[in-house]
């Protein structure tokens, strides 16, 4: 009843450049830049545990728990919450900037539940110093420095 006719712009997709669609996305998220499972905090009580018996630091953009467990390798959680970045383009632009800072630093931080929380949402032209200060603050974690600087 209806011939099938061609579609010009499913034509036009054949032709796109390399490194656009979902080939692309899937190139990106294979490799070292994700974040293993492992690395990650996924339940509901690794956070409590954290923020209950954690020790804490504050800074100006974020507020960082550490937690000391028993297994070798380090793990993170980041807490944004709707009420401190209404945007969700906010709240995802931060949590890519901690998991990437987490990955540079990850090799230097053995045995630690890591929650970050977001205090206040930087604005775009502030990323580089919510970035300096969530480095700073992982760093921190990696290299104490005397005593234990971290209040309860």
């Amino acid at each position: 009843v209806f011939a099938a006719q061609p579609d010009p712009w499913r034509a036009g997709r054949a032709a796109r450049a390399p490194g656009q669609g979902a080939v692309a996305i899937e190139r990106l998220s294979s490799g070292s830049a994700t974040l293993p499972r492992g690395a990650r905090l996924l339940s509901r009580e690794r956070y409590s545990e954290a923020l209950a018996t954690g020790r804490t630091r504050t800074r100006r953009y974020f507020t960082l728990y550490i937690r000391p467990h028993g297994e070798p390798l380090a793990r993170i959680g980041i807490i944004t919450s709707k009420r401190v970045a209404p945007r969700a383009v906010d709240r995802n632009r931060m949590k890519r900037l901690v998991r990437e800072a987490f990955r540079s630093l990850r090799q230097r931080l053995h045995g630690v539940d890591i929650v970050l929380q977001l205090r206040r949402c930087p604005s775009r032209s502030s990323t580089a110093t919510a970035r300096a200060e969530v480095i700073r603050l992982l760093e921190e974690c990696a290299v104490p420095t005397g005593g234990d600087e971290f209040s309860r």
